[in-house]
């Protein structure tokens, strides 16, 4: 392996941080080891130095030969990770050199910078077709990273199409499949003269066959980005069927399924070892899987079909699953802030997730409710409510994180006045304004607290922004505030309080609206 490794004349080039690359073959020969922890730590080496923040270097075009020796070796392991090195390298599309240059003011030296970009992508692209043989290699991680390589970075992309499509039927490994069909929907929207009318009976027939959920779902969105008019029209049945039967391979029909877990991977100081961990612990937070990732990928490529978007997500808000309704409380604050909703069903549903059990879930959905204020003023009164049962669960330390501080920033973000005497009262207690709040509510509301101790007067300039009702409530509760101090309920009290909350909750958005047409799609989507 590696002939004529010895032969390059390392010394003479450079990588990030230094002008003699005489390290870099010790990390190609990490990549080709035995040893997981030496792979990492060689791959962190070929990221942060050799092709450091995408940059390429005289070095990075050296390494080119032997990175594709390692993917057509079958003994070595992780070449997935290898061919999305070189699938980096290579860049998004042939480097331009008016992108590229401008760097220095020397044209010889800007020249110079340049000459590696377009070296490397000539190179690499040039031996794509290696990546054609081996999309029936055993190792299932390599066969997964092969698709998108392919479609990225071959020259021919008719002929590509045609290998990725005749390996679809066969694919036995679920990631490698949902890699294929992702591959061939890019290359027939980035080739749609040629490629445009072929994608779409070839996923739609997947979307039909396929019984695996993952896939299904993968092909949905495939076909919503590059043949939008050959969509099912079950397809939001579709879809939350396939959610469900994930949420039954991750919990069981009963909730007690026991998944397998993947063999540990030893830790190592690198940035590959922190990302893999980071996105394990991303996963665990929200109780995700893959599905949930597939399923807002089909929202992004439904685009401006609002109509399906929004059942689909009224649909995930009522989902049994707490990690469905997660990613349904994300996408639902992205698509209310960018479309119009047909009515205000999706707000209450968002509002709903507020009075669950879970804090983590209620944060979420507050947060999101924040940053759709100009139309969450429908459900002011719920968070009004929820603001006073959680009254008392705060400290004046980092009281912002709490419900009761999410639900006081939701509330003034709609400019609601009832948010005034309990930042008075948080005030009062020592509690800091957060930063994030406006400028002015920074700058007043101390002013006001201050100010409403010796003031009582209705035409003051000052109280002239808030109601007499909310002035007269604010002086009464410093009164008592000043008599003794303020009682903290029991944990059982809060409770059962807590618990009195959610059923009127309950109550008040199921009897929320205009007219009866909007309880009736209440009805419709079941209960939580």
């Amino acid at each position: 392996m590696f002939t004529g490794i010895e032969d390059v004349d390392w010394a003479s080039m450079g990588h990030a941080y230094t002008d003699s690359a005489t390290d870099v073959p010790e990390l190609l020969w990490g990549l080709a080891s035995d040893d997981p922890a030496r792979r990492d730590i060689a791959l962190d080496g070929m990221y942060g130095a050799v092709h450091h923040q995408g940059d390429v270097y005289d070095s990075t075009v050296a390494c080119v030969p032997f990175l594709f020796e390692l993917v057509a070796t079958p003994t070595v392991a992780d070449r997935g990770s290898i061919v999305g090195l070189l699938r980096s390298i290579a860049g998004e599309k042939e480097p331009d050199p008016e992108e590229l240059g401008g760097v220095f003011e020397d044209e010889e030296e800007d020249a110079a910078w340049i000459r590696p970009f377009i070296e490397a992508s000539e190179l690499i692209r040039g031996r794509a077709g290696l990546f054609l043989e081996l999309l029936d290699d055993p190792d299932p991680q390599l066969r997964a990273a092969l698709p998108g390589a392919l479609a990225h970075l071959h020259s021919d992309p008719v002929r590509v199409f045609a290998a990725l499509r005749g390996r679809l039927p066969v694919e036995e490994n679920p990631e490698a499949a949902c890699c294929l069909a992702r591959a061939l929907g890019r290359l027939s929207v980035d080739h749609a003269r040629t490629l445009g009318a072929e994608a779409g009976p070839v996923l739609r027939d997947l979307v039909d066959r396929t019984s695996d959920p993952e896939l299904r779902m993968t092909a949905l969105a495939q076909l919503a980005l590059c043949a939008p008019d050959s969509l099912p029209r079950n397809t939001t049945e579709l879809a939350l069927e396939v959610m469900r039967l994930a949420c039954e391979a991750k919990h069981g029909p009963d909730g007690d399924a026991e998944t397998e877990a993947e063999p540990e991977r030893p830790r190592t100081d690198t940035m590959v070892s922190y990302l893999r961990e980071l996105e394990a612990g991303h996963r665990e937070s929200i109780d995700a899987d893959v599905a949930d990732d597939l399923l807002e990928d089909l929202h992004r490529a439904l685009g401006d079909r609002t109509e399906t978007r929004f059942e689909l997500l009224n649909k995930q808000l009522c989902s049994q699953d707490w990690g469905q309704r997660m990613a349904a409380v994300r996408m639902g604050g992205m698509l209310l802030t960018g479309w119009r909703a047909p009515n205000d069903l999706p707000v209450f549903l968002l509002a709903r997730q507020v009075i669950e059990e879970d804090d983590r879930l209620s944060k979420s959905a507050l947060s999101e409710l924040g940053y759709v204020a100009p139309i969450a003023q429908v459900v002011g009164d719920m968070l009004a409510a929820c603001a006073e049962v959680w009254a008392d669960e705060w400290e004046p330390v980092r009281w912002q994180w709490t419900l009761f501080g999410r639900t006081l920033e939701a509330l003034a973000r709609q400019g609601d006045a009832r948010a005034v005497p309990a930042l008075v009262e948080v005030l009062e207690e020592g509690g800091d304004v957060p930063e994030i709040w406006p400028d002015g509510s920074r700058r007043s509301v101390p002013t006001r607290r201050q100010h409403w101790g010796r003031c009582c007067t209705a035409g003051c300039p000052l109280c002239r922004p808030v109601s007499g009702a909310v002035r007269r409530t604010v002086w009464s509760a410093r009164c008592v505030c000043s008599r003794r101090p303020r009682r903290r309920r029991s944990s059982s009290e809060c409770w059962k309080r807590s618990r009195a909350a959610r059923h009127t909750g309950e109550l008040y958005v199921f009897s929320r609206g205009t007219d009866g047409r909007l309880t009736e799609r209440f009805r419709a989507y079941g209960s939580w």
